[in-house]
Parts: C-alpha cells; sequence; structure tokens
C-alpha cells in the first residue's frame, strides 16, 4: 500500500474520466496535462517503487543519525 503508487494510478485515470465523463477535447486536454505533471513530479518514487524501496502507507522511518530524541 503506497501512497505514491495510489497517485500514479488516479492520475493515469484522471484524463480517462475526463473523456467519459464530458466527452469533450479541453477537460481531458487538461486532464491529460495534470496527468503529465503528476508522473513527472513521482519520477523519483517511480525509481523506489521498481528498487522495492519505497515505504509502505505505516511503516516506520528510521530515525535520522544524530537525533539524540532528549
Amino acid at each position: 500500500r503506497m501512497v505514491s503508487l495510489s497517485s500514479l494510478a488516479m492520475g493515469l485515470a484522471f484524463p480517462v474520466a475526463a473523456w467519459f465523463l464530458t466527452g469533450r477535447v479541453e477537460p481531458t486536454t487538461g486532464a491529460a496535462l495534470l496527468a503529465l505533471l503528476i508522473l513527472v513530479r513521482h519520477r523519483s518514487n517511480m525509481a523506489r517503487i521498481v528498487a522495492g524501496t519505497e515505504p509502505k502507507i505505516g511503516a516506520k522511518r528510521a530515525a535520522a543519525p544524530g537525533a539524540g530524541g532528549g
């Protein structure tokens, strides 16, 4: 369960939904541009998903080095 994976899925489904809901080119084009922006902004997340290092929802983060917590 990864937030970034769901963001990517939503981004890819958005233009398809825009087309089915409106049947018009203008909203679909806008949705496609937003989907492209989502893909570009999530490049590093996609690389981590492929590498298997993307954190899952609820996973504990490793403590930062030198964080005393005191």
